[in-house]
């Protein structure tokens, strides 16, 4: 069973990439929703990246350059914690000469957030449609009463706080990514994957939006981090890996998913390891009661705060799935599916109503137009290296007056998608994206023997569990940036794997020339 696991996740993921790689190279200047622009096309970008990494590893075979860590004055994990300061230093510099207050969900958040705390009423409906958005809004409210207790910004200037929290769970995510690879590979590979991370989400300009994307991007590597840390007790590593699993689910659904992963890998190494069997039932436990807790203190605070939500206006998993399937917003959001759901009194109306609609719509889009759509949606999820920046509605509702640095202006430009400059930073945001990819796709050499090969199973069962989840509901291609930090975890093993596999070439190419005479 553990045997065949590996190699169906192995299979699957190997489809998905094989469809992700035929779309984006032959199929990228298809119409699509939320679609972004670049300098060069992805086959441009992707032979320069490919011609890079063989340039690199060819000098490192000729000896030219030596891919290995020295032994310098300091360790290199100091190095790594070295960089990472640096890091939270350039993202907070960044930030605070970019940063403005947008619309959409996570605008609307922030402004409740800030009613709230001035004694004002908040969105009713907003929050009875998507209670999932709950935990984020008491978060919100909790750090900005943390700034005026202790007076860190003004008021103009609150949103900083909660920016200042996102830049520091980045940089710890770009850290574990570091930790986690050098659990699965050597700390030179791991490096690469720090690297990646950095140059992916690290400097990522998503950083100053307070929403949920930014803030749930410590919990999926974090769970994996707990999950395969040795520990003294395992049991331990299990309910921590829980606990954090479950209150990403809060913040994001997509969270949740390696947790799954997880659930499902350890049940079947459970069936014939029967050890694993208790720390596995303690797990699911920890979930339950994690689960409940949360709902128990976000209605809790509801109560405290005199929020009265409608439960039957809740929107539920079949309104998200009849949105994915609207062939007109080519599965994205869509404001004429809002009103329809809630034109329903009833949750159970609603359900009814939105799995009727989109019954209907695979109906008339037909066998084709169903792979039509799908396809469409792959190109939104996966061509777009920048996760949809500057793709929500009113982005840039208020942009705030330039700090009194050259700075400003430049990396307005850069950051801004009015900017001038805004053109090569997606190009290169997309070459990297690329590049984590082909990296991830090449983790698929790793066989069975590998000495991490369960963890690789979850990383990949995961993937293929985000693919199937976009696929089947609304679409953003923000939504894969919570798991992002896994991605760059498997690009370090597929780093290892390539240059293992060129080796070996180089090798039997070398063998096969003529020796060279002596005189």
């Amino acid at each position: 069973m553990k045997k065949f696991a590996f190699g169906a996740s192995k299979f699957f993921l190997g489809s998905v990439f094989g469809c992700v790689f035929v779309l984006l190279l032959f199929f990228a200047q298809c119409t699509y929703a939320k679609k972004q622009t670049f300098l060069l096309s992805n086959i441009a970008l992707l032979l320069f990246g490919i011609a890079l990494f063989v340039l690199f590893l060819s000098l490192d075979r000729l000896q030219q350059v030596k891919l290995s860590w020295h032994r310098p004055t300091v360790s290199s994990d100091v190095l790594i914690y070295c960089l990472c300061l640096l890091l939270f230093s350039a993202q907070l510099y960044i930030s605070y000469n970019i940063y403005f207050e947008t619309g959409w969900d996570a605008g609307l958040l922030t402004e409740n957030a800030r009613n709230l705390m001035h004694k004002q009423s908040v969105d009713i409906r907003y929050f009875s449609n998507y209670p999932n958005n709950l935990l984020y809004f008491f978060f919100e409210l909790f750090v900005f009463k943390l700034n005026k207790y202790f007076s860190i910004f003004s008021d103009t200037q609150q949103v900083l706080c909660v920016i200042t929290v996102n830049c520091a769970l980045n940089t710890l995510s770009c850290l574990l990514v570091y930790k986690t690879a050098a659990r699965l590979t050597r700390k030179l590979y791991a490096f690469f994957g720090f690297f990646l991370a950095v140059l992916s989400f690290g400097l990522s300009p998503w950083n100053v939006i307070c929403y949920t994307d930014a803030l749930g991007l410590i919990f999926p590597i974090l769970t994996l981090y707990v999950f395969i840390r040795p520990a003294k007790h395992k049991w331990l590593s299990y309910v921590l890996s829980a606990i954090i699993g479950t209150l990403g689910y809060f913040i994001k659904p997509q969270c949740f998913i390696l947790l799954i992963a997880v659930f499902l890998i350890e049940g079947i190494y459970a069936l014939s390891e029967k050890h694993l069997l208790k720390p596995l039932l303690l797990s699911l436990l920890t979930v339950a009661i994690t689960f409940f807790a949360v709902k128990a203190g976000t209605g809790f605070l509801c109560s405290h705060y005199h929020i009265q939500l409608d439960n039957e206006q809740s929107f539920g998993i079949a309104h998200f799935w009849m949105m994915g399937l609207n062939p007109e917003k080519k599965g994205v959001y869509s404001a004429e599916d809002v009103r329809y759901s809630r034109s329903f009194v009833t949750a159970s109306e609603r359900t009814q109503a939105n799995i009727a609609v989109g019954k209907q719509r695979l109906q008339e889009m037909g066998f084709f137009g169903t792979l039509k759509q799908l396809a469409q949606k792959m190109l939104t999820l996966y061509n777009d290296g920048t996760f949809a920046w500057g793709k929500e509605g009113n982005f840039l509702q208020t942009v705030f007056d330039p700090p009194n640095t050259k700075a400003a202006p430049f990396l307005r430009s850069i950051y801004y998608p009015d900017g001038s400059r805004y053109l090569y930073f997606t190009t290169f945001e997309q070459f990297i994206w690329l590049m984590i990819l082909l990296l991830g796709a090449a983790g698929l050499f790793s066989s069975f023997s590998h000495k991490h090969a369960k963890t690789l199973n979850i990383l990949w069962l995961t993937w293929i569990g985000l693919t199937v989840f976009e696929l089947l509901f609304e679409v953003r291609a923000r939504y894969l940036y919570t798991n992002v930090p896994l991605f760059c975890v498997l690009a370090a093993v597929g780093i290892e794997n390539i240059r293992r596999l060129f080796c070996r070439i180089t090798e039997k190419l070398s063998a096969r020339l003529p020796a060279k005479k002596s005189v």
